[in-house]
């Protein structure tokens, strides 16, 4: 489950997701914040898939494009998932430096985002 359609609650951050999505102006960061299990993750994902979408309808993700089969699988070029080290409790400076800096200066290989 990736998409926005999918996603119970979370009404106003949709709403700000998928007008940044229709009006083409996507900030550079964005934190993701809250309580455990409140579905920070499952958010994050349908906003990236959507960003990636090459056939995006309604504000949300198609689901059946090339770029959307490669973000469900985990396969998708040009986005990073970044993921703590063994035996810590979060994810540190030296886990983004580790993961991200050497991908960073690498364009987007076929979407207009590097997530």
């Amino acid at each position: 489950m990736t998409d926005f359609r999918q996603i119970v609650g979370h009404k106003e951050l949709k709403k700000h997701f998928k007008l940044s999505l229709t009006s083409k102006q996507v900030s550079h960061a964005y934190l993701i914040y809250g309580e455990d299990d409140s579905g920070k993750m499952m958010l994050a994902k349908a906003f990236a898939m959507a960003l990636q979408c090459k056939e995006l309808t309604n504000e949300d993700s198609c689901g059946i494009c090339t770029s959307c089969k490669q973000f469900k699988s985990a396969n998708h070029p040009d986005v990073i998932y970044v993921e703590r080290l063994k035996n810590k409790y979060e994810i540190g400076v030296d886990d983004i430096r580790e993961q991200v800096n050497n991908n960073i200066v690498i364009k987007p290989y076929s979407s207009p985002y590097k997530i």
